[in-house]
């Protein structure tokens, strides 16, 4: 018996139209839906200290498109979209199945304690800094845990249609419906590592079926407009075929899967998760047909002790501005415009809390060639602060725009238009905590009858 799990969103930025060909086919059994990354949860918090929606924001739209065809071929949907509100998420959720006038949709979540109190009483260190977390610079409005995924098994066993957490991880949402199929136990590390694998495997989406392939001359992937999500056929011991639709563009390869495998993963022996830690180095990938591949052989080790939790924190309003210098000097001139950018906000009395410049087609993605590198003619420069207040990034930006984009600065730079607008703009920090201090998330479970 082998069951097939179909990746239907590998962030908060997929197509849906390639979730829907995927959910059309027939073809799997469970969709599972990552809908919150790390970036996107200080934004969450943001959101819900405001009153407003704090989970993920397309949840309807999806809700809308896929539950009739779940209810048609009777998939399964899991996702982690419920973000700081699960049972708003849910809420959600009841009301599109009720106007869509579905016969029986059984929906679950799991809603968890805040813990942001018992975190900061601890005071842990904070990954990026080395430092204690009382240390941080800044207001800390949340703390988001990464769960274990057994509530989704327990909703499963329970007969949920759709479930919906908060932050669980990527991979996690994969390897929950093996363990409920297979009946795997929690400490069966081999197996469990082997499932984790897949997950992270698919968790990219079309990473994994060419889409982060591509190199024109070198790697050439067909069809790349229309690449499509995919999916996986898992047999009970955990190896898996990693395929995709025929029709759908892209291509899934041994060389594409092993990209996909290395990617994110830090030390590939160690690859760290809640409920195993995974042992990619015992790994096997095989072209065991057109656009399929067999990964087999992944081992695993006993989960961790900690917890990772994710701690959101106010640090200021940030303001930004582009400006495009052309010439043989543009280099030069960028650099001047940068200085030019400082000496202006000490006129102004402002010190901005954190300010960057970046020279793109220099140094935006990497250190500069050597002494004497070889530059163009063409240079971006991306200049960035930090400030206490929206007022003082707003001066910022109006006054980039003006001055070093404009005429008080270098001949010949063209004044870009500033990129985001000012707002608070929350920064997340890493902590890792023990497993007592993270009370077990509670499931809920709803049905919706016409």
């Amino acid at each position: 018996m082998t069951i097939n799990i179909g990746c239907g969103s590998s962030c908060a930025a997929c197509r849906l139209d390639e979730t829907v060909k995927l959910a059309e086919s027939g073809l799997v059994k469970y969709l599972c839906f990552d809908r919150q990354a790390e970036r996107g949860t200080p934004q969450l918090w943001l959101r819900k200290s405001e009153g407003q929606v704090a989970y993920d924001e397309e949840l309807e739209q999806y809700l809308r498109t896929l539950l009739p065809i779940r209810e048609q071929h009777g998939i399964k949907l899991i996702t982690n979209g419920g973000g700081e509100d699960t049972e708003g998420a849910m809420e959600c959720a009841l009301k599109v199945s009720r106007e869509l006038g579905l016969s029986r949709t059984r929906i679950a979540c799991t809603t968890t304690e805040d813990i942001l109190q018992s975190v900061i009483k601890l005071n842990p260190i904070v990954s990026e800094t080395g430092r204690p977390l009382s240390e941080l610079d800044g207001e800390i409005v949340g703390a988001t845990a990464y769960h274990t995924g057994r509530q989704i098994v327990d909703a499963l066993d329970a007969g949920a249609d759709v479930i919906i957490t908060g932050r669980v991880g990527d991979s996690t949402l994969y390897l929950m419906p093996m363990i409920y199929e297979f009946g795997w136990s929690w400490t069966d590390w081999d197996r469990l590592g082997k499932g984790m694998g897949i997950g992270h495997m698919l968790e990219c989406g079309p990473q994994v079926t060419g889409g982060y392939f591509a190199s024109p001359g070198y790697k050439t992937v067909p069809n790349l407009a229309n690449v499509g999500l995919p999916y996986v056929e898992v047999e009970p011991n955990g190896d898996g075929v990693i395929t995709k639709l025929p029709s759908s563009g892209g291509l899934v390869t041994v060389p594409v899967c092993k990209e996909q495998m290395l990617y994110e993963v830090g030390d590939p022996s160690r690859y760290i998760h809640n409920d195993v830690v995974v042992d990619f180095t015992t790994s096997t990938l095989e072209q065991v047909g057109p656009d399929r591949v067999k990964i087999s052989g992944t081992s695993g080790h006993p989960r961790p002790d900690t917890l990772k939790v994710l701690i959101t924190v106010k640090e200021g309003y940030i303001g930004e501005s582009y400006i495009q210098f052309g010439g043989s000097d543009a280099y030069d001139r960028a650099k001047f415009a940068a200085e030019l950018v400082q000496d202006r906000l000490e006129v102004k009395g402002i010190s901005p809390r954190e300010f960057r410049a970046a020279y793109i087609g220099v140094d935006s993605l990497f250190a500069p060639w050597g002494e004497n590198p070889v530059l163009p003619r063409e240079v971006m420069l991306h200049v960035a602060g930090r400030f206490a207040s929206r007022e003082e990034a707003e001066w910022f930006m109006w006054d980039c725009f003006m001055g070093a984009g404009n005429h008080y600065g270098p001949a010949a730079g063209t004044p870009g238009r500033n990129m985001m607008p000012v707002d608070d703009t929350p920064t997340a920090y890493t902590v890792l905590v023990p497993r007592d201090l993270v009370p077990e998330p509670k499931l809920v479970m709803m049905e919706s009858v016409r």
